[in-house]
């Protein structure tokens, strides 16, 4: 589902306040393409949250948080609960490119923040 503009400046204030209860998680098939555009954001280290998968359609940037009481009505509908083997300490997930770039954009990174 696409966001509007505002919903995501909206998602970008929440997702700081709560910076250190996020992990951002990537899966792409082509990494080349992948680590060269990454290299343009602050934060350009790659850790153990990103996955070369030879058969991926494309790319997917996944967003696993701790949703509180002060989680935006619109990311709680955007998101599925997280029920993912190794992802325990999170309850949501947010698969969202286009909101995961504009994250990358004010110094989130790949892994936990």
């Amino acid at each position: 589902m696409k966001m509007t503009e505002q919903e995501i400046e909206d998602a970008i204030k929440y997702f700081s306040l709560i910076k250190e209860k996020v992990l951002i998680e990537v899966e792409v098939k082509n990494d080349e393409k992948f680590r060269e555009n990454y290299k343009k954001y602050p934060c350009s280290d790659i850790n153990e949250s990103f996955y070369k998968i030879y058969n991926k359609w494309g790319e997917e940037l996944r967003i696993y948080y701790i949703e509180d009481e002060k989680t935006p009505d619109f990311i709680t509908k955007l998101s599925v609960s997280n029920t993912r083997h190794g992802y325990e300490g999170y309850n949501k997930r947010l698969n969202n490119n286009e909101l995961v770039y504009k994250l990358f954009e004010m110094g989130f990174c790949i892994g936990k923040n």
